[in-house]
């Protein structure tokens, strides 16, 4: 069980690490190997610009990621509600459910 939790974490922290972009500054006098090494090596002087470019995608991404949440969370309440309701315990579900989304 432990060896399956461990696993489970190098795998998520693996794919944080495919998932980074690295950046290099391009040194003086530094030949050009390729178009996608143009991509991820930056003169000294296009760091700012790059910098609020992906500070903007991030917030852009964080935005996306906390709708998701938001979309998520409402439906684990909506499943819970027709659970509840399918149970039999009408008058629990409505209480319950109003409960659990002033808790989250």
């Amino acid at each position: 069980m432990l060896a399956l939790a461990q696993r489970g974490v190098l795998y998520a922290l693996d794919e944080i690490n495919m998932a980074t972009t690295r950046l290099q500054l391009w040194y003086p006098g530094e030949d050009s190997h390729g178009e996608l090494e143009k991509l991820f090596k930056l003169h000294p002087e296009e760091v700012p610009q790059r910098n609020v470019q992906l500070t903007g995608e991030k917030f852009m991404a964080l935005d996306d990621f906390m709708r998701a949440k938001g979309q998520l969370r409402y439906l684990k309440v909506q499943q819970l509600r027709e659970r509840l309701c399918e149970n039999s315990i009408l008058h629990l579900c409505r209480s319950w459910v109003f409960f659990s989304v002033v808790v989250y």
